[in-house]
């Protein structure tokens, strides 16, 4: 009988067993000052002990801690490492973003950001708690060379969010190298939530029409060059390779700055003098420093206009015809 209760009473000590003890939160290594007045709890169980009226300085939302921004966490206060108790409150960002915000309160170094998924999350933080000194500089981060190369649909998506407008107005440009109407996967960013379907209307138009404009104005500024004189008597290769290069870089991202990679693919095509064109990359090369033909045709394509506004239609058809052209 004993054995039978034993065989019992087993699973139940196995299962106590198998229950998780809740995590004891961890205390953030820069952020535990002894004489600090207030815990802010992230996400990940960090306890962030600092100054209140110096979050306050920075943030107005820190002098009355109310929700939606900061929440009730499992408990009410907590023994600061000077001894007394000190408020808990809750806040919905992890340690990582969290420690990065607070570099631009406290006078520390600000923080060094490696990707841009780190990036949109800080820009988040400091849109939410409205630290201004953060967002002045992530503003400016954000508009940098790499990002708006890199990820200029989502630097686009985040300035028309917070109104960035000098940024959107850099990203709308970038923005139209993606290939939104081809490639499914740019929409796999979170960023993109928050972009209108007029903004998705207005970039997909500006892109199909900045194109054409572009293809028509190539063929119409890139005839050969004054000085290519050899090609002109007797035929050239180099230029209809260029303005076949050209095209293709065109409608793949409609800005004059391309035209740079397809004249070196040009007349790489065949360095060589040919029968067909001797002497083609010295005539191509002469064509460039001494007409500044390339130059032309860039600024050319460059002065056409960025933003174009789609007609009125009506909005189900407009949902329609996108899904139609980014699923299939």
């Amino acid at each position: 009988m004993s054995s039978h209760l034993e065989a019992i009473e087993a699973p139940a000590d196995v299962a106590e067993t198998l229950v998780d003890e809740p995590k004891k939160p961890r205390t953030s290594p820069q952020f535990n000052d002894a004489d600090a007045d207030l815990v802010c709890r992230t996400s990940d169980g960090v306890d962030f002990i600092v100054y209140q009226w110096l979050m306050a300085k920075a943030s107005p939302l820190f002098h009355d801690l109310a929700p939606p921004t900061f929440h009730v966490a499992d408990v009410n206060s907590i023994a600061g490492p000077g001894g007394g108790a000190i408020r808990v409150v809750g806040v919905d960002e992890d340690s990582k973003v969290f420690t990065q915000l607070l570099s631009f309160v406290y006078p520390v170094p600000n923080p060094q950001i490696t990707t841009f998924d780190e990036l949109s999350l800080l820009i988040d933080a400091a849109e939410k708690y409205n630290v201004s000194a953060a967002k002045e500089v992530l503003k400016l981060t954000m508009a940098s060379d790499q990002w708006l190369k890199d990820a200029p649909l989502r630097v686009f998506s985040i300035a028309r969010r917070y109104g960035y407008k000098e940024v959107v107005e850099q990203a709308f440009r970038h923005s139209l190298s993606v290939a939104l109407a081809t490639d499914s996967s740019v929409l796999d960013s979170p960023e993109l939530v928050h972009l209108s379907l007029k903004d998705f209307q207005r970039l997909i138009y500006s892109k199909d029409r900045r194109t054409r404009a572009a293809v028509t104005t190539l063929r119409a500024k890139a005839q050969l060059p004054k000085s290519c004189l050899l090609c002109k008597a007797v035929g050239c290769a180099w230029h209809p390779s260029f303005l076949a290069y050209a095209e293709a870089a065109l409608r793949a991202c409609p800005t004059g700055e391309v035209l740079h990679a397809a004249f070196s693919k040009s007349v790489a095509v065949g360095e060589k003098p040919t029968l067909a064109c001797p002497g083609k990359f010295e005539s191509a090369m002469l064509a460039i420093y001494q007409d500044k033909w390339l130059d032309t045709v860039i600024a050319s394509i460059d002065a056409l206009p960025w933003v174009y506004t789609p007609p009125s239609v009506n909005h189900f058809i407009v949902i329609y015809l996108l899904l139609i052209s980014v699923w299939t």
